[in-house]
């Protein structure tokens, strides 16, 4: 969902699963509403494409946790309108469609 007036898309991955899926934490917005890798994140506009930068979370030490989602749940999240530049030129896109590609797997 496109929030213009918080500058934020509001993203959601719901599973129609019978078990648990996993998507792996550098694939899913950080609290902050920023990607890991800028180009799993893609808003198209018109005329205009634009990829969301990287943003480094690091490395884990030991395993990193990925983000669980049980069966019939939901994952929620959101991505910044800065995570693609300047906040503004993106409010001021029109139209303005947000794809977000993660590959979710079964949770082992």
């Amino acid at each position: 969902m496109d929030l213009p007036e918080k500058r934020t898309f509001e993203i959601s991955l719901v599973s129609t699963e019978k078990r648990p899926i996993c998507v792996s934490s550098d694939q899913w917005p950080n609290a902050g509403g920023y990607v890991s890798i800028g180009t799993r994140a893609v808003l198209n506009g018109d005329r205009i494409r634009l990829v969301a930068m990287d943003a480094d979370f690091g490395s884990c030490v030991g395993p990193c946790e990925p983000h669980r989602i049980e069966a019939g749940g939901e994952l929620a999240g959101s991505i910044s309108y800065d995570a693609f530049g300047d906040a503004e030129f993106v409010r001021n896109m029109e139209p303005r469609d947000l794809v977000l590609a993660v590959n979710p797997y079964f949770c082992p």
